[in-house]
């Protein structure tokens, strides 16, 4: 089994629905450990859109990064993802931040995810459920990182989310 952090966000329609839309699904494939609590966020690139509501989810799995990607990119079209622009809204967005100590770069998978650095509705619920955790990449601590960010984008936390705690 391997440790294994992943990033949700939604910003159409009932946020908060689609996000536990989305951990009901995952669960059925993988064991949720933790789950940060939701925070409402400021649109990051394409500004013209609602605000995100994020979370991140530690998980165990023994599927391999590839075979997870591939899942979640079918529950993601299960609950309506349809990216009509970069950084536009979408009803659901699950990304692989981490998965264990593993470095990988193709086409179609880079982990640790390579804006993970750069987004503070990232690193903010990442810090609340792992910030111990250190990148493979640079050898930081999650608290260490979110320390050294310097952008200002409005991360506010809105709501525990204890429903699916273990």
């Amino acid at each position: 089994m391997h440790d294994v952090y992943l990033s949700l966000g939604s910003n159409i329609d009932d946020r908060e629905k689609n996000i536990i839309n989305a951990i009901k699904l995952l669960g059925k494939i993988l064991t949720i450990k933790k789950v940060s609590s939701i925070y409402e966020t400021e649109p990051v690139g394409f500004k013209e859109q609602e605000y995100f509501y994020n979370l991140v989810l530690k998980v165990f799995t023994d599927l391999t990064p590839f075979e997870l990607l591939q899942s979640i990119e079918q529950i993601e079209n299960k609950l309506g993802k349809k990216i009509k622009r970069r950084w536009g809204p979408r009803s659901i967005d699950i990304d692989i931040l981490y998965y264990g100590n593993e470095i990988i770069e193709s086409e179609e998978l880079i982990i640790p995810h390579s804006l993970i650095n750069e987004r503070r509705f990232v690193l903010i619920p990442m810090s609340e459920i792992a910030e111990e955790f250190v990148c493979p990449r640079t050898n930081l601590k999650i608290s260490e990182i979110l320390k050294n960010y310097k952008k200002e984008e409005s991360v506010i936390k809105i709501k525990n989310n204890t429903f699916f705690q273990r």
